[in-house]
């Protein structure tokens, strides 16, 4: 198991954050709350603090809280996806920075940890597409390789965190609103893999949501997953304050067993 980047976090100063303490974090974190209430300000906080931003922003990685604030001695790797996916031009870097890698393996097994008919992915230019460069997958049973598109739209959004996953090796991921074009019923799986990626390539995971299935889905991969923690984060404006709520693996499951409203 990997040191993790951030054991706590403190954010000083920067949008609705006036001083913000999340005392305990795990290695996948899902970030919840009402609508404004700074759920992508604290992805955003996160950036800054992996890019060693010298701003009047403040973001401390804290051992114990009153320790001496300080930012990483180096940049962090640090990868988002953000709410409305990775555009084609985003999807093709990532995957040019890890083609004919070991980290190409992991993207294709992600594909086909939710898609099994998935056997082989790689982008190709032909005559008629102009130069430009196509995404195609070949599909167990057929013999032509088809256009990613063809096994749905929600494949590019797994593609994009299946990416981002592999290119944030010992680094931090961020994912705004982790359902967006996603099917419900494939959260469960994208969460499991996300859970085993980051425990095998050493990643901090923070995602944010406002989807019920979301958490449930999370709550499920949390369980299951023996060799990392999975933390939710509830955020909430209290008399003009934003503060937070922590739930564990264990007072999540009975959240959600009994339906007790954490977003």
């Amino acid at each position: 198991m990997g040191t993790l980047i951030l054991n706590s976090l403190e954010i000083r100063n920067f949008r609705a954050f006036r001083d913000l303490k999340i005392e305990h974090l795990g290695r996948v974190n899902l970030l919840v709350g009402k609508n404004n209430v700074g759920k992508t300000s604290l992805l955003e906080a996160l950036q800054m603090y992996a890019s060693r931003a010298t701003t009047s922003t403040i973001i401390s990685d804290i051992m114990e809280i009153g320790s001496e604030i300080r930012l990483p001695s180096k940049e962090i790797t640090c990868v988002l996806v953000p709410a409305n996916g990775l555009n084609r031009e985003q999807i093709i870097e990532l995957w040019d920075r890890i083609a004919l890698t070991g980290l190409e393996a992991e993207v294709i097994n992600a594909l086909r940890f939710i898609a099994p008919v998935v056997e082989g992915l790689n982008l190709v230019s032909t005559p008629t597409s102009k130069g430009e460069r196509n995404l195609i997958v070949n599909v167990a049973g057929i013999d032509e390789p088809l256009h990613l598109s063809s096994l749905g739209n929600g494949m590019w959004r797994i593609l994009g965190i299946a990416l981002a996953l592999a290119n944030a090796k010992d680094g931090i991921l961020l994912i705004d609103e982790f359902e967006n074009g996603l099917y419900y019923a494939v959260q469960p799986n994208l969460w499991r893999l996300i859970f085993q990626v980051a425990h095998r390539l050493n990643i901090q995971v923070f995602a944010t949501s406002h989807s019920w299935d979301c958490i449930e889905a999370f709550q499920w991969a949390a369980r299951e997953d023996q060799q990392e923690e999975g933390l939710l984060i509830r955020l909430e404006s209290k008399k003009g304050e934003i503060g937070v709520t922590l739930y564990d693996e264990q007072e999540l499951t009975i959240a959600t067993r009994e339906h007790i409203e954490v977003r």
